[in-house]
């Protein structure tokens, strides 16, 4: 009887011993992986996530995020996602702990997430070309004018040309466009006195997104014409010859009749004789002047 209760009391023991070697969990199963992130850029607001997996589903755990780079030094965060906001482009690095509650922390790998640099806003920048054309009468000459497109994304094409007031002053030709330049040609239009005409670049119908220029139209200068008469002539030393001057309708009132040279010629009430006390062959010029 006494050898039987110690059998099984040696068997009792050596049953505690065998269960006293099984663990309580099996913490191999639990991982923590944080989840790639795409497209991260400066001063734009990204959101990190993880891949937990193997934690008993009644578990409370506590998360424990950090990031450093890209112009952070240290952010952290306790949510089961982690918001950043990075200020500079570059290489950030996240690391993620997850502590079951009673448990031993399960640290993740670090992850690097590379962070492009911000989108620059789309602006135009000052036209640049010669601002004065004149109207010819018939024609008017042209002048052309570009501006650039900057920024991220910058499409050239998408930037059209306007005039106003005034717009008749001129004509816009189509635009042509090479990389991030828009040119249009402008020729000017038909006006009696100066007259300006704003022009204007838009990008994408973009009223934010503009460019402005004044270009100047000016009439020709009038073409005002004089003949002498005759053209040629024979006279005797000594002997004036008449000389006939005609000006144009569309001379000033004001504009004088004036020679090259001016030796040998006399001016009355608007007669001009020539004369000279020497024999030789003489050219005579008539100039129409105005004002000194």
């Amino acid at each position: 009887m006494k050898s039987m209760k110690r059998r099984l009391l040696s068997l009792f023991m050596a049953m505690v011993m065998v269960c006293s070697l099984v663990p309580v969990a099996l913490a191999a199963g639990e991982s923590v992986t944080i989840n790639d992130v795409s497209n991260a850029k400066a001063g734009e607001e990204i959101t990190i996530s993880a891949n937990v997996t193997g934690f008993d589903s009644t578990a409370s755990l506590t998360y424990a995020w950090s990031a450093s780079g890209c112009g952070l030094t240290n952010a952290t965060g306790s949510d089961t996602t982690f918001k950043v906001t990075p200020t500079a482009a570059g290489t950030l690095t996240v690391n993620l702990s997850v502590t079951p509650a009673g448990g031993t922390a399960v640290n993740a790998t670090a992850k690097s997430i590379t962070v492009a640099a911000a989108d620059t806003p789309i602006s135009l920048g000052t036209i640049s070309g010669n601002t004065k054309i004149t109207y010819g009468g018939t024609t008017g000459n042209t002048t052309t004018l570009s501006v650039t497109v900057n920024g991220t994304g910058a499409d050239a094409s998408k930037v059209s040309w306007s005039a106003s007031p005034n717009s008749s002053a001129v004509t816009l030709g189509n635009p042509s466009h090479s990389g991030t330049t828009s040119s249009v040609v402008v020729t000017a239009g038909q006006v009696t006195s100066e007259t300006k005409v704003t022009i204007t670049a838009k990008y994408d119908n973009d009223a934010n997104k503009t460019a402005t220029t004044e270009v100047t139209v000016t009439p020709a200068a009038p073409q005002y014409t004089i003949s002498l008469s005759p053209v040629t002539a024979s006279v005797e030393v000594n002997k004036p010859l008449a000389l006939t001057v005609q000006k144009s309708v569309n001379a000033p009132a004001d504009a004088t009749v004036a020679f090259e040279p001016t030796a040998g010629v006399t001016a009355n009430n608007g007669s001009y004789t020539f004369t000279s006390a020497t024999a030789g062959t003489y050219k005579i010029k008539a100039l129409l002047k105005q004002g000194s």
